[in-house]
């Protein structure tokens, strides 16, 4: 099983995919830490700070790409969880490229 969550900052999105992620004992790609890892290393304070300074398309790619490499190195016989998954087309570019059932996205509200 693939577990998509998305949702607004701060509506509990990384809590609860880590719950899950611990109790089904499935591995957790958080895709906002990937963002501030890489903001940090440019000496930036925020993963938005990056965004801005890249672009909003070029964001976007590095996510897709990211998201779909880690889904491949990290998914194991009972799936993957990931935490931060940004618009529609990256979900659909997930479905379209795994070849396992549909991923089921998960939105978190406040």
């Amino acid at each position: 099983m693939i577990v998509l969550l998305t949702g607004l900052a701060g509506c509990g999105k990384t809590t609860i995919s880590k719950e899950i992620s611990a109790l089904w004992k499935m591995p957790l790609i958080n895709v906002h830490e990937a963002l501030h890892n890489i903001a940090v290393g440019q000496g930036l304070l925020k993963a938005r700070d990056w965004i801005s300074k890249v672009g909003v398309e070029s964001a976007l790619l590095f996510v897709r790409t990211f998201t779909l490499n880690s889904l491949e190195m990290n998914i194991n016989s009972k799936g993957v969880i990931v935490d931060e998954v940004l618009d529609i087309e990256t979900f659909e570019l997930i479905k379209k490229s795994l070849k396992v059932r549909s991923p089921e996205l998960i939105q978190i509200t406040a």
